[in-house]
This record gives C-alpha cells, sequence and structure tokens, in this order.
C-alpha cells in the first residue's frame, strides 16, 4: 500500500503499539515478525538471526514502529548488516531512514528497478503531501548504503542464503521474492499478502495475475510464504486465495464497464461510479482484513479506481 488515511491524534497510542509474534526456530535461524499499528497499514517486517548477526526483510515505515526491531537487536550485541526490500512502497522502505541512523554502516539490498522506484514513490509521497499526515514519524530524507542485486543472484548475508527472483510488476511497480532454499521459505513482500485484501489500485491487477503464475513455476507448492501482510501460508494456499480474488474484482469491474459505454470511451469515473462498484465489490470480502481501515473504505478509496480505469483501457484495446 503506498496511500495514506486520515487519522486523529487521538489515536497516537495505536501508532505506538507494534505487534511482535513469537520467532520460529527454522534451519539455525529464528525468524521474528514485528507487525506495525493501523495507521501504517499493519505492515510485516521479518528479523531473522544466525549465528553471524541478523538479517532483516523489509523496514516498516514509522519511527515508533522500528524501535522494537531496534531494541532486539541492541540487545542481542549482533550485527544488522543487511536489509533486504521487497517493493517500492512507503509502508515496507521507508523505515531504513531510522536503521541507518542507528547502523549506519547497514547495507540495504534491492534491484536497480526497485531502487529507481523507491526514490520517486518517497518524493511523491512527499509533494504530494499526504503523507505528512504522520508527521515527524516519516521520514524526509532516504540515502540508505545500496547494494544493487539481479534477478537470481545468490546473497549470503550474516551467513543466511538467499536467492533473490526479481517479479517485476504487479501490486507495486517491482516486486522481489527473497527464498531461503535449505528451509523452503519464500519472503514475498506484497505479491502475495495472507488474509488481506489485494491491492489492485495502480492499475496493475492483469500483471498481478501473471506473477501469480510465475510464482507457481518458482518454488514448490508447499513453500512458506512470509507476507509483509498477514500470516504464514502454504505457496499453493496464499496463490490460489489471491488469484480468486483479484479474478472477483476484475469481473465486476469488466461487468460494470460493459454497462456504461460513457465512461468506457472516456475512461473518466465518477464519485458515484466509484462508490457503486465499491459496494459491489466489497460485499465479497467481509472475511478479509482492510490493512488497518474498514474493507469498503479500503476498496472504494483505494482500489476501485484504478481497477476501473485499467479494465477500461483493456477493452478499448481489444475493440
Amino acid at each position: 500500500m503506498s496511500k495514506s488515511f486520515t487519522f486523529s491524534l487521538s489515536f497516537r497510542k495505536m501508532l505506538l503499539s507494534i505487534c511482535v509474534f513469537a520467532a520460529w526456530q527454522c534451519h539455525a535461524a529464528a525468524i521474528f515478525r514485528f507487525t506495525a499499528s493501523a495507521p501504517a497499514y499493519e505492515a510485516n517486517a521479518y528479523l531473522l538471526e544466525s549465528k553471524e548477526g541478523w538479517v532483516l526483510v523489509d523496514a516498516l515505515m514509522l519511527r515508533d514502529d522500528l524501535a522494537p526491531i531496534i531494541a532486539t537487536i541492541k540487545n542481542s550485541k549482533k550485527p544488522l548488516n543487511g536489509v533486504l526490500i521487497t517493493h517500492p512502497h512507503v509502508d515496507h522502505f521507508a523505515g531504513i531512514a531510522w536503521l541507518q541512523a542507528e547502523f549506519p554502516k547497514l547495507s540495504v539490498y534491492m534491484t536497480k528497478a526497485s531502487e529507481k522506484a523507491m526514490y520517486e514513490v518517497h518524493k511523491d509521497a512527499l509533494a504530494s503531501g499526504w503523507i505528512n499526515v504522520f508527521g515527524v514519524q516519516y521520514p524526509k530524507t532516504l540515502t540508505p548504503n545500496v547494494v544493487v542485486i539481479n534477478d537470481g543472484q545468490t546473497l549470503n548475508v550474516d551467513g543466511l542464503i538467499f536467492k533473490a527472483h526479481a517479479l517485476g510488476a504487479g501490486e507495486a511497480a517491482e516486486h522481489i521474492a527473497y527464498e531461503r532454499v535449505d528451509a523452503r521459505q519464500l519472503f514475498t513482500g506484497d505479491a502475495l499478502v495472507s488474509s488481506y485484501v489485494v491491492y489492485v489500485g495502480e492499475g496493475r491487477s492483469k500483471a498481478l495475475l501473471a506473477l501469480y503464475d510465475k510464482m507457481e513455476n518458482l518454488v514448490a507448492a508447499d513453500y512458506r510464504v512470509y507476507p509483509n501482510h498477514g500470516g504464514v501460508q502454504p505457496l499453493s494456499q496464499v496463490v490460489a486465495d489471491n488469484r480468486k480474488q483479484v479474478m472477483t474484482m476484475r469481473n465486476i469491474a469488466m461487468q460494470y464497464v460493459q454497462q456504461n459505454t460513457e465512461q468506457l470511451k472516456t475512461k473518466r469515473f465518477t464519485a458515484d461510479d466509484i462508490r457503486h462498484v465499491g459496494a459491489l465489490i466489497s460485499t465479497q470480502f467481509s472475511g478479509y482484513s482492510g490493512y488497518g481501515m474498514p474493507i469498503q473504505m479500503l476498496i472504494t478509496g483505494y482500489n476501485v479506481r484504478g481497477l476501473l480505469t485499467e479494465v477500461a483501457s483493456e477493452r478499448n484495446e481489444n475493440k
């Protein structure tokens, strides 16, 4: 997710609360999941411990959300030498600024495409002003020590071995999945989400479907997926759910576009169009989580406009 919603100062305590889950001991690396508060979209970051030190997969966003991670590392007396970034959305990369302040030699791993998109997304968030709702909790500058990685590259970070898979665009402009072959684990960022509504607001729902196919051919179906939102699930289960979600949203949007030829021609949708389609889609997602928001608010405010515009463009191209 890369946009914000307004919350009052009365939710400050919520902002400070972090859900820290128990660690799983797996192939000599304990995995701790840190989950941010509702205003920060309930994003996950994964802290992996080895004999040599720590590796963090994604970096959350807000300063106070990073405090438990930083405290865990410092209390261990082991170094944090690597952060693996899965995709360029602010709720997963902005926290590298707070980490770098504590660990100046920290290396941040990502592809060149993700690095470029990260700076663009950060700059746009500041220029448009929506990020200002977070005040001093959001960093104004990003100057990470980026280590550029390539698709298929094997990384040895603090004694932990990862294989990087550049997946291309989908939920975000770029996705990187990090595979631990010996542990049969796949850290997917937002390329896959577990029990949360899939975000399609940037108009790449069709690309997401292709991305799911790619991941199914990438690793075995029983690999455990560690997503940026929600809990750990087998790859086959989470891919099937995410694909079903995207197809459901696309089918509803397609039906609406087919019935509204004027919008199809102009690709301009009114507030009434957005609300109507948002309500239709929301009825199908009552059992899902909404990144700290009510489901209808999430779908109507974040997903629908980009989805309708994408579907209308596809239909015009196919005529």
